[in-house]
């Protein structure tokens, strides 16, 4: 054999070598897109807190304890998705899972869905004006919402909201 025959199969094991490569990031690529793409269309929360369906949410409102949080949103987001698993972890940080509910409105994401909100859950004075959206009942009784409509809803002024109610379960 010789040399040049040598550097001709060395070429060619190095271009199947690097096919073989490619095509396997390709491919564990694809799967992580879609194992992303699942979780963000199955949503986080709905994992770790108390969920309600639309539906049943007029018959929910008689469960509200003393203290209770609403959170109204959608699946199927980035941006919400990852808000929402920072969101859980400082819910239980806080430890109100207790006290905290989930109701995804990706199947009612109609033109009237925020109006169907505020007539389900009898809002008069303050209402929903976007998602996601935070409520905090005290006895049945709406006291504040924190939306996108006022501030821009974060982790941090989720914080400032809990610590404004003092509803912080666990001593820090």
């Amino acid at each position: 054999m010789t040399k040049r025959e040598v550097n001709k199969k060395n070429y060619i094991r190095l271009a199947a070598l690097l096919i073989t490569v490619v095509v396997f990031t390709l491919i564990v690529a694809n799967m992580y897109n879609t194992y992303l793409e699942r979780n963000i269309d199955g949503g986080y929360l709905a994992k770790h807190v108390k969920t309600i369906q639309f539906d049943d949410l007029e018959n929910a409102k008689v469960e509200f304890f003393e203290d209770t949080l609403l959170y109204i949103s959608f699946t199927g987001d980035r941006e919400i998705y990852s808000f929402d698993r920072d969101l859980g972890k400082r819910i239980g940080k806080y430890g109100i899972e207790e006290i905290f509910f989930y109701l995804n409105m990706i199947d009612h994401k109609e033109d009237s869905y925020i109006e169907k909100i505020n007539k389900t859950l009898e809002l008069t004075n303050i209402k929903v004006i976007s998602l996601p959206a935070m409520l905090y009942f005290r006895d049945g009784v709406l006291i504040d919402i924190l939306d996108e409509s006022n501030t821009s809803l974060s982790v941090s002024e989720f914080s400032r909201f809990i610590e404004m109610y003092e509803l912080n379960r666990i001593n820090e």
